[in-house]
């Protein structure tokens, strides 16, 4: 039920946004985080099926693996990104990372 959809998504990455393979690996790893935590949690769900309340519980999940809050915010721009994919490709009508909250990042310009 996630392969297809994430095949579509690689090919939008590196077709319609013309992203690095590095760039497309890492998106596509993130789908497959969210995935094995689903499963994790026998929790089978299509990308239309997850709501707010799963991808709350996935954040808290890689928190307590101990991934710092650049990392889990990057995992959240791909899942994000993912969304936006279904979307665009009707494969959902609703976007359940709209307000997922990312952690918040020190600022770097202010470090010096």
């Amino acid at each position: 039920m996630w392969e297809p959809v994430k095949k579509g998504f690689k090919a939008y990455l590196q077709l319609e946004k013309s992203l690095s393979d590095n760039s497309v690996e890492a998106y596509v790893r993130d789908v497959d985080k969210l995935t094995e935590f689903l499963l994790s949690q026998d929790k089978m769900l299509t990308p239309a099926q997850v709501e707010l309340k799963d991808l709350q519980q996935f954040l808290w999940f890689i928190t307590e693996l101990g991934m710092t809050a650049s990392s889990q915010a990057r995992i959240i721009s791909g899942l994000r990104g993912f969304y936006r994919y279904c979307l665009l490709e009707h494969i959902t009508t609703t976007d359940p990372t709209v307000l997922l909250e990312a952690p918040k990042l020190k600022d770097r310009s202010r470090m010096y």
